[in-house]
């Protein structure tokens, strides 16, 4: 059937890109992305730095990139860490700071205050799974996750 993917519908077959560097198809109503990389050898004569061995050739003064684990991110991105820590990357340094929480004292009709995770938030009651934004999570038992790419 057809895929679902940030608001837009896909027909099965159908292939579209999600941003420079990653190509998506829509297989049998599931989402399947692939990162683009330069051939080996490739990378200094490539305008477009899409993969990490890419990003080794590059000067450091031009990466721009942070190194987190062995994971790649570029300049500006901000990402989720261990011990309710979120981090950025700013100007090829990854800088990481305790999350700040939003008091949350009570929730609308029909959601539950669930203080599991790093911060209290409203989620549905148990029984209910909601997936938002990219890359949010909360399960059917109440638990919230946050990670990127396809549940494989």
């Amino acid at each position: 059937g057809s895929c679902l993917f940030h608001s837009d519908v896909y027909d099965n077959g159908a292939s579209f890109a999600y941003d420079n560097c990653t190509k998506c198809t829509c297989m049998d109503s599931t989402v399947v992305c692939k990162k683009k990389c330069s051939p080996p050898g490739e990378c200094m004569k490539a305008k477009e730095q899409c993969c990490k061995e890419c990003v080794m050739f590059m000067p450091p003064e031009e990466r721009n990139v942070c190194k987190f684990g062995n994971k790649i991110f570029r300049d500006g991105e901000m990402w989720s860490s261990v011990n309710c820590t979120i981090c950025a990357c700013v100007k090829g340094k990854t800088e990481c700071r305790k999350k700040q929480c939003l008091p949350v004292s009570s929730c609308p009709h029909g959601k539950i205050l669930n203080r599991k995770g790093c911060c209290p938030i409203c989620t549905e009651k148990p029984g209910v799974c909601t997936v938002f934004g990219d890359p949010h999570y909360n399960t059917f038992d109440g638990r919230t996750f946050n990670f990127q790419g396809t549940c494989q």
